[in-house]
Order: structure tokens, then C-alpha cells, then sequence
């Protein structure tokens, strides 16, 4: 019997290896500040959000194989090399806690990417929850409630200024942790 109850799902792009175990040796360091989501192996996988949302599992091969077939120049372009820009925060102005982020510099290609995946996931019968406009790309580090300031220390050693990525659809909390690889431009997975 089929499961296809509505379920919460993420399109991503995923580190090497390498660079996954220098942002969960980052994160590490901020684990008495965080008070929330916090960036761990066992729990969660470092991944840039393209875009989150709804769907049932019997759609999601149709949405990879779109995401595929309609974007593979633009993937191309955004895998072979993205650039580290900076650590930063958001939320604070609008919650009471902060996340802690190591942002990516954003391209036109990322930005059409990320478009374009919102797009086909609407087509395809998903329900995307998060919105092209505002989209700023980062690999998202912790949260807390706790923390007044970011470390100078962390930047810029811990991590390569650029990195090749995959391009994947996994399984999503309902904080928004990547738990879990469904397909992944490096294979199918079905975890």
C-alpha cells in the first residue's frame, strides 16, 4: 500500500564531504548557544535551500525528472562552484532569536535557479513554502535565543572560499533540518 500523505520536503544543494564536516565542526562550537536548530550529523545534513515545500511521495520522481531535465545548463553553472561571502545572522529584528548563517554569493544563475525550482515544483503539483522574492542564499549554522554577537574567529579558515555541490531532494523537519537524501544528482538514494 502506498503512503501519500502530504509530507514536507526540501530542494537543495549539498556539500562535499569536506566542506559538510567543516560546517558541522562550525556548528559544533555554537551547540551551548544553540536553542533550536543546530546543524548536526545524526540530526541534519548542511545544505543550501533552493526551496522547501508540500507534496505527497508518489509526485517526487516527477518533480526530480523535471528539475533535471528542465534546468541541467543552469545546474551545471551553480554546481561546478559556488563562493563563500561571509557569517551572518538574520532574525533578530524579527524574532526573538538569531540564526547563525555562512552566506553564499548569489549570481544570477542561483537566482534564476532558485526561481525556476519554485516554478517546477508548482507545475509538477508541489506546494513550495519558500518564495523567490528575498531569497538569500546560506547554509544555515544554528539558532539561538542566546547569542548577542558572532565570533570573529570562525571566518574565513574554517571553510573553502568555493566548493562543488549536488543538487538533491530530500526529507525536511518541520524546522527546516535536510534529514535525509532522496535523490541526489550524485545517484538516487531513497532513504
Amino acid at each position: 500500500m502506498k503512503n501519500n500523505a502530504v509530507a514536507r520536503y526540501n530542494l537543495a544543494l549539498l556539500p562535499p564531504p569536506a566542506t559538510a564536516s567543516r560546517l558541522f565542526k562550525l556548528a559544533a562550537s555554537y551547540k551551548k548557544l544553540a536553542d533550536g536548530y543546530l546543524l548536526q550529523s545524526k540530526k541534519s545534513m548542511p545544505h543550501l535551500t533552493m526551496t522547501q515545500f508540500y507534496a505527497t511521495p508518489d509526485i517526487l520522481p516527477n518533480i526530480w525528472r523535471n528539475c533535471l531535465a528542465k534546468m541541467p545548463n543552469r545546474i551545471d553553472a551553480i554546481l561546478h562552484s559556488l563562493i563563500f561571502r561571509d557569517i551572518g545572522e538574520f532574525g533578530r529584528k524579527h524574532k526573538n532569536h538569531c540564526g547563525i548563517w555562512i552566506g553564499v554569493k548569489p549570481n544570477q544563475t542561483l537566482l534564476d535557479l532558485q526561481k525556476k525550482s519554485v516554478a517546477l515544483i508548482k507545475k509538477t503539483g508541489g506546494d513550495p513554502i519558500t518564495p523567490s522574492e528575498g531569497f538569500e542564499p546560506h547554509f544555515t549554522i544554528c539558532r539561538s535565543k542566546k547569542l548577542s554577537k558572532i565570533p570573529s574567529h570562525v571566518w574565513p579558515e574554517f571553510i573553502p572560499s568555493q566548493t562543488r555541490l549536488s543538487f538533491s531532494i530530500g526529507h525536511c523537519d518541520d524546522m527546516g533540518q535536510y534529514t535525509g537524501i532522496i535523490y541526489s544528482s550524485k545517484g538516487v538514494h531513497n532513504e
